[in-house]
């Protein structure tokens, strides 16, 4: 008996083991199955890896989207990587922006889908530029820096075909009638660091000069200078003024009547031009000329990488102020030779085209006397003018460029937005004309800095006309 169970036992364990054996075997099937299989673990990790990468992929086009949406939209991300300005960094060189001309912002887009893309970024509607010595200036998107420096006068245009190539002088005068885009200069203010405020200048340059102040021509400070000029003045340190008077558009037909001055509104609607050989835009009241530049960028576009864009995402342009006059030529007045202006600014005769004064041009010009006008016509290719009226063309002469402005002093009185005292009458009925113009002397009369504002805002003459400046948003 003994024997037999003995017998039996072993069976027993024998059996034991091959059932054990057998569920081993079973689940290392399993275990091998659950692992190397279509859902086993490591497949199932190598589909989550993909999965994340995917979403990785996914939420980087998100944020391209968006950033594209942003640009479209008007503001274009800060680009990487630029260099900082130095004093050896090369004029015309790209560079990174400052802090203060840049907004760090949260954007959110909703998706088709119904997704939202949040995203932070550092947008701008300037890049900054080198100008030499370590300088920077802002650049709004469209335009592109042509030449020059603080000290000589920063000029850009909107046109990419006039952008500086790092070695032509495309800010000479004998370059002018290349340039093809309308030209701006850049009109820097300095930061008073005892009280950390702009220096803007708010003041009527009289000083020294045999004309009277006539105090019924100056202006209202405080009701002139707009709140998009303050704020500019603030972030940037400075603003870009037109550097032509403003010219006619090709599909402008100039004036030819004989009406020299009165009430007769002409050249009512049109773009105004800022660029050499233009016949200026005369004939137009004072209501005429600041709609006109307000309307210079409005409907305009330009390309940029592919896509087009709207000038008015990234400036707006308006009629000069004058406080943005007194500051333009108080930059022309602190150039000195010996302490000499070299500019003067209560007498100009010697930089402007004035009545009685000679002139070295090359090009048209206009004649105007005793109420009769004479259109534009060749009077003289590089001839001299001496004791006539003449409005000559936009930039005609090298003796009319200061600052890399033109005609600042005398061919046209330029209207600008500083209401007048005339007749101690504080409405709006009155606006302060500047510069002097081709038919008084510059010297007892109408020199760059003299305001005159005894015309009503609806009246026009052969020598009224007005000047664009830009506001960068």
């Amino acid at each position: 008996m003994k024997k037999i169970l003995k017998e039996k036992n072993k069976a027993i364990t024998l059996i034991a083991l091959v059932i054990t054996i057998v569920i081993l075997i079973i689940l290392a099937g399993v275990t091998i199955s659950l692992s190397l299989g279509n859902n086993g673990l490591f497949n199932r990790a190598k589909i989550a890896r993909q999965e994340y990468l995917n979403a990785q992929e996914l939420e980087q086009e998100k944020i391209n989207e968006l950033n594209a949406r942003i640009a479209n939209g008007g503001l274009i991300p800060e680009k990487k990587n630029l260099p900082e300005n130095t004093i050896s960094t090369a004029a015309g060189t790209e560079v990174k922006l400052p802090d203060s001309w840049s907004t760090q912002t949260v954007r959110q887009v909703s998706l088709e889908n119904g997704e939202d893309i949040i995203s932070a970024t550092k947008v701008s509607t300037v890049y900054a530029v080198a100008v030499g010595n370590g300088q920077t200036i802002p650049v709004p998107y469209g335009f592109w820096y042509v030449g020059g420096n603080l000290d000589t006068g920063v000029v850009i245009s909107d046109n990419i075909a006039d952008k500086y190539d790092g070695v032509t002088d495309k800010t000479a005068h004998s370059y002018a009638t290349s340039l093809q885009g309308n030209q701006f200069v850049w009109i820097p203010c300095t930061l008073d660091g005892a009280n950390n405020t702009i220096k803007y200048e708010k003041r009527n340059i009289w000083e020294g000069t045999t004309q009277s102040p006539n105090t019924q021509c100056k202006g209202y400070w405080d009701m002139t200078t707009t709140g998009a000029e303050k704020e500019q003045i603030e972030k940037y340190e400075g603003f870009y003024v037109a550097r032509y008077e403003a010219g006619l558009d090709a599909t402008i037909t100039p004036y030819t009547g004989s009406k020299e001055w009165g009430s007769n509104v002409y050249n009512l609607n049109g773009i105004p031009q800022s660029k050499a050989n233009k016949i200026p835009w005369s004939f137009i009241s004072w209501e005429n000329a600041q709609k006109n530049a307000e309307n210079m960028y409005t409907t305009s576009t330009f390309t940029q990488n592919g896509i087009t864009k709207k000038y008015s995402d990234y400036v707006r342009s308006g009629l000069i102020t004058g406080t943005q006059w007194d500051t333009m030529i108080s930059k022309i007045g602190s150039f000195k030779n010996n302490n000499t202006p070299i500019y003067p600014l209560t007498n100009s005769s010697s930089w402007g085209n004035f009545y009685d004064n000679s002139i070295t041009f090359s090009g048209e010009a206009s004649t105007y006397s005793n109420n009769s006008y004479q259109a534009f016509a060749d009077i003289g290719r590089d001839s001299t003018i001496a004791n006539g009226i003449i409005i000559l063309k936009t930039g005609s002469s090298e003796n009319t460029k200061a600052y890399n402005l033109y005609d600042v002093a005398g061919n046209m009185s330029e209207w600008t937005e500083e209401i007048s005292f005339y007749g101690g009458n504080t409405s709006t009925q009155y606006h302060n004309l500047r510069g002097g113009s081709c038919g008084v002397d510059g010297s007892t009369y109408g020199s760059a800095s003299y305001r005159d504002g005894r015309s009503n805002i609806a009246t026009t003459g052969a020598d009224f006309g007005f000047r664009t400046v830009l506001y960068l948003k």
